[in-house]
């Protein structure tokens, strides 16, 4: 694609006073930051490397990568859609600004220049390419989040209801897998050939703070492809996470997501929770699974499930409630600490001990990196203890 021929500094100035007016017309101001500080081992000069994330690289210049956005001064408009960086490319650090820049990046896009008498520089213009982004480093490991940029995390309930469902296996066994034949209603007008992802209702997820249901969780099971249309459709079963069974639910499977956003921290107050660490629940109720025929926890056994570092956990804040892709949030806990355990108002004999609160303590950081209208999910990208359902995260 070309290249836009307005200067750097105007798009950032233009793009500053929007985001300014947008925030004067909502009324509520930006969060007050400090300069972020760099590391005394900071390097002068970094070349990039295949396999580094925009996370790791702040990382050696700053205690606080999610202010990368900050060392290389950007504005909100470039957050959303940062200037690419590839492997090969130099860094250099100004420690007078204390800012980043690539060697070599400072002229004008579109405009080549010549020095001419009394040394002025004459620009002429000029055409130039860039490519989609595909060689580009990302912002966090693009494979521990690739496998959730395209599937369903969160159905509707009419998703459920009216789109197409596996009705049968092949021979008629109760499960089936990869290279199976499988069966299903609601494809007679697909085109064959054309792949579909297989998933099925998860858990509902309930609000930590509310308790009421925000949104059914997708637990995804693998993906098919048409081989006879009609109704019955006729599909392979291409991959499979899970055994693919009768009920199963289908949709489309859509394109290939570049996904390369500055981590940075959001511009408005957040205040979520955890719900919990995605999938693991797929499968079918049963006695002693916890999960009674509405798949609701009854035994409360996704409160006690604990994630760590490079895992996915969901939050009850979503686009609609302001955050979006890209944002950091910092994890807190609040620990009660209970000094036995007995049940009852005494203990051997003396009265039970008071339970105690600590104070609150920031142990972690999340990445989003998907978002609905009031569900978000995010890697886990620092966590000093494991994480829970409960846990507060708010801006860093």
């Amino acid at each position: 694609m070309f290249k836009s021929s307005i200067p750097p500094a105007a798009r950032r100035l233009a793009a500053a006073a929007l985001a300014g007016a947008l925030m004067g017309l909502a009324g509520t101001p930006a969060l007050a930051e400090d300069p972020p500080v760099l590391q005394p081992g900071a390097p002068d000069r970094y070349t990039v490397r295949q396999g580094d994330t925009l996370w790791g690289i702040s990382g050696k210049y700053l205690n606080e990568p999610w202010r990368w956005p900050q060392l290389w001064r950007m504005n909100q408009a470039e957050v959303a859609n940062p200037h690419l960086i590839y492997p090969g490319q130099v860094l250099l650090l100004d420690r007078a600004t204390g800012t980043l820049s690539v060697q070599g990046a400072g002229q004008a896009p579109g405009m080549a220049g010549a020095a001419g008498a009394g040394g002025v520089t004459v620009l002429h213009p000029r055409v130039r390419t860039e490519g989609l982004g595909g060689n580009a480093i990302p912002s966090i490991p693009a494979n521990v989040i690739e496998p959730f940029l395209a599937r369903p995390l969160v159905i509707g309930d009419n998703d459920f209801e009216r789109g197409p469902s596996v009705i049968a296996t092949q021979d008629g066994h109760s499960t089936a897998g990869g290279g199976d034949r499988i069966y299903a209603s609601g494809l007679a007008d697909a085109a064959p050939g054309s792949d579909w992802q297989i998933y099925r209702r998860g858990r509902p997820l309930v609000d930590p703070e509310t308790h009421k249901p925000i949104a059914t969780e997708a637990v995804y099971v693998g993906t098919a492809r048409i081989t006879r249309v009609g109704d019955p459709a006729t599909l392979t079963v291409r991959s499979a996470s899970m055994e693919v069974s009768p009920q199963d639910h289908l949709m489309p499977l859509p394109p290939t997501q570049l996904m390369n956003y500055v981590p940075h921290a959001p511009q408005l107050p957040v205040n979520a929770r955890v719900i919990g660490l995605y999938g693991g629940r797929g499968e079918q109720s049963y006695l002693g699974s916890g999960l009674d025929e509405n798949r609701t926890d009854v035994l409360e056994f996704d409160d006690r499930r604990e994630a760590g570092p490079l895992q996915v956990v969901s939050f009850n804040r979503g686009a609609a409630d302001g955050l979006e892709l890209g944002h950091v949030l910092a994890l807190f806990r609040t620990q009660v600490v209970q000094h036995d355990r007995s049940t009852g108002p005494y203990y051997n004999g003396q009265p039970r001990p008071a339970d105690i609160t600590l104070p609150e303590e920031r142990y972690g950081l999340a990445f989003i990196f998907r978002t609905f209208d009031h569900v978000s999910y995010g890697l886990i990208v620092q966590a000093q203890r494991t994480v829970v359902t409960g846990d507060a995260a708010r801006n860093p």
